[in-house]
């Protein structure tokens, strides 16, 4: 149990370290570093399951902290996140308004 517990956090703090240079890389390059970021939480929940005791939760703890199981996750994780969100036009916040209407403009707030 210890073994696995030092083996892990080794391992989590080696790819969190590769991470973080991604993300500081992409925002260098003046690119959103979405896909580091979910990785660098997959590895955080990795090392948080790594020190959970169990053999299922080692098992899901190192399989996250090897990269192409890592992407598979991710991938999903973004698919769902994808699925669930409704993107959508601009919204009014008055809907007795809107910016074509004939009438004199947006409510004002008499203060």
């Amino acid at each position: 149990m210890l073994l696995t517990g030092f083996v892990g956090a080794a391992l989590a703090r080696w790819q969190g370290l590769a991470t973080l240079r991604k993300v500081q890389t992409d925002m260098a390059g003046g690119r959103v570093p979405g896909e580091a970021l979910v990785d660098g939480l997959l590895i955080l929940v990795a090392g948080a399951v790594l020190l959970t005791p169990g053999l299922l939760t080692d098992a899901a703890g190192f399989l996250l902290l090897i990269p192409p199981t890592r992407a598979l996750v991710r991938r999903a994780l973004v698919d769902t996140f994808k699925s669930r969100v409704q993107m959508g036009g601009p919204t009014t916040f008055d809907a007795r308004w809107s910016p074509g209407d004939d009438r004199d403009g947006p409510p004002t707030i008499d203060v």
